[in-house]
């Protein structure tokens, strides 16, 4: 593309139109890649361990019956759990069970093999 040699300037406007998509086109793949390799920012999992600390000190300062206090703290500690879990899982988009899988692509371009 970057040989071609446009002979009108409706060409030229054509060929420039052509090279503006086709540089979108390798920006959005090396995007892509770069996610797929890449994970959430380790500052990120900071803030969540500082939360889930904050948290527990939290429920440790209110006065409560040991029962109560057991409750509430399961509770909330069942709840961070879960939800740094969520983020573990969700910190991979690409890669293992729950990942979007190439099956849509794939039939997409099997379907455009046949046309």
């Amino acid at each position: 593309m970057a040989q071609f040699e446009p002979g009108t300037p409706g060409q030229g406007a054509i060929h420039q139109t052509a090279l503006k998509q086709f540089d979108s086109f390798i920006e959005t793949r090396r995007t892509r890649l770069y996610r797929v390799s890449s994970g959430m920012p380790h500052v990120m999992w900071y803030t969540v361990a500082l939360g889930a600390l904050i948290n527990m000190i939290f429920f440790w300062l209110f006065d409560l019956r040991v029962s109560t206090h057991l409750l509430l703290g399961g509770l909330v500690s069942f709840f961070t759990t879960t939800m740094i879990y969520v983020i573990a899982i969700f910190d991979t988009p690409f890669r293992g069970e729950i990942g979007v899988s190439p099956e849509a692509l794939q039939m997409v371009y099997r379907q455009m093999q046949q046309d």
